[in-house]
């Protein structure tokens, strides 16, 4: 019996840390202020390689062009967790994380390549290149 208590206080200690380390996290993103400095770093701390960023960025100009392009790889996750931070007012972590589920889900997807509404598949005509997203802002 005692060791129930003390392993419902260590649950009770980790949900008050959770939440602390959850209140801290939302000080320092407040703090900073630079939505696409903060999300750049979040990106590297979910594990987002620089190179990866680097072939998305500046996401106000490429996140649409990269969406439509539909290829559900990690440049697609990054730009359309920016798209649900920017559009959706979505936090950062939350964005990456849906973003990445529905990675999974297009890969779990049973569409056939070619019907409407189904991504093209990396590679092919329909695909846009790097250099077709647009220049600007959209």
């Amino acid at each position: 019996m005692e060791s129930d208590v003390e392993g419902t206080g260590s649950n009770v200690q980790d949900e008050r840390d959770k939440e602390m380390c959850a209140i801290a996290l939302s000080e320092a993103f407040n703090l900073c202020g630079n939505m696409p400095m903060l999300f750049e770093q979040i990106a590297q701390m979910m594990g987002v390689r620089k190179a990866d960023l680097n072939l998305v960025t500046p996401l106000d100009t490429k996140y649409r062009g990269i969406l439509n392009g539909a290829r559900y790889d990690t440049k697609w996750a990054i730009a359309r967790a920016w798209d649900l931070v920017m559009n959706e007012k979505a936090d950062v972590m939350d964005a990456f994380n849906q973003a990445w589920e529905e990675v999974e889900a297009s890969k779990e997807s049973t569409a056939a390549p070619g019907l409407p509404g189904t991504p093209p598949m990396p590679g092919s005509p329909n695909e846009p290149t790097m250099d077709e997203f647009p220049a600007g802002p959209l």
